[in-house]
């Protein structure tokens, strides 16, 4: 099921086309991510739901390792696993503590002391607090018995809502962090005036909504919302300048010139590339599994660009950084 909130772009006639046993729901406006994924959430027929953000590339296990997992934890909430960037990164907002108060105002001034769960290792399952709305596995009662995501947040914030109500309600919420996708995180949070608004706005509407008043965080966010737009930057892409291409699959793509590019085989895979390289793997060659873990292992590797190109596709996609919105390259 995908809910488009007014795209831009030719997105719903791409999925029309290229997917028509999707269930398209094509919003008139941008009705924000509460709003739209709870639409999707009503045309669900299962007995589990997957919010799952459109800019994440997932293993082919993913969803059977969470469906027997379930199975196992009657009282589970919500599961999430361990995220990275497009270059390998780690996101360490795949797990997260309740950000009280205190932790919060920590969070305003710029420490994130508290705010993510550190105490549990990243390769590790263990239950946790607070999960990223980028991907949320869930059973569909427990999604509307507690409300579904909260409507009053356009996006931001309405993940640790959704998170901090299935633990009130009883529920453990779990990070798997032997499963891992990749999320591009930069094509949905552009770091702007105006999320910087929204971001702050969420923090106001869920400490009024679960915690006592408190005149000193509230003073915090009105001035985060006013003043943090004006004086705060747009953090910068990281550029790469590519000198050589490495792609992984049997056929070269034409996008890739003879003299500046190598053809790597299936058993050449863990051949780590140099730096200022653009490093291409085929879907058609490699499970997508394969590929998250290698970009993974690559991660170390300073100005490299890691980049997918997708089963029968004439395209490829990546991105350099979490703050870019990355690349389509067609050939």
């Amino acid at each position: 099921i995908v809910a488009d909130n007014n795209s831009s772009d030719d997105s719903c006639a791409m999925v029309r086309a290229e997917f028509p046993g999707v269930k398209l729901i094509e919003n008139k406006e941008n009705l924000g991510f509460a709003k739209g994924n709870n639409a999707a959430v009503e045309q669900a027929q299962g007995e589990y739901i997957c919010i799952l953000n459109p800019d994440m590339v997932v293993p082919e296990n993913l969803f059977r390792e969470m469906l027997d997992f379930a199975s196992d934890h009657p009282k589970m909430g919500a599961v999430g696993c361990k995220l990275i960037d497009g270059s390998g990164q780690f996101l360490p907002e795949s797990k997260r503590n309740v950000p009280t108060v205190k932790v919060a105002l920590g969070k305003l001034t710029g420490s994130s002391k508290g705010y993510y769960a550190d105490h549990i290792e990243v390769d590790h399952d263990a239950p946790v607090d607070i999960l990223v709305g980028a991907i949320m596995f869930i059973k569909k009662a427990v999604y509307k018995e507690v409300g579904g995501f909260d409507e009053a947040y356009f996006m931001y914030g309405e993940d640790i809502d959704l998170s901090y109500t299935l633990l009130k309600k009883g529920y453990q919420n779990w990070y798997l962090g032997r499963l891992k996708c990749i999320h591009y995180k930069g094509e949905s949070s552009v770091r702007n005036k105006v999320y910087l608004k929204r971001f702050y706005g969420a923090m106001h509407i869920f400490y009024k909504k679960h915690f006592k008043p408190n005149v000193l965080f509230n003073v915090m966010v009105k001035l985060g919302i006013s003043l943090l737009p004006l004086i705060r930057k747009e953090p910068e892409s990281r550029k790469v300048e590519l000198k050589k291409g490495l792609f992984f699959g049997k056929q070269l793509p034409e996008v890739f010139s003879d003299k500046d590019a190598l053809n790597y085989d299936l058993s050449d895979s863990l051949v780590k590339p140099n730096p200022h390289t653009k490093a291409v793997y085929d879907a058609d060659h490699f499970s997508f599994d394969e590929i998250i873990t290698q970009f993974e292992q690559n991660a170390s590797i300073l100005d490299l660009m890691m980049m997918i190109k997708p089963s029968d596709a004439r395209f490829m996609v990546g991105s350099h950084d979490r703050n870019s919105r990355g690349a389509v390259e067609s050939f």
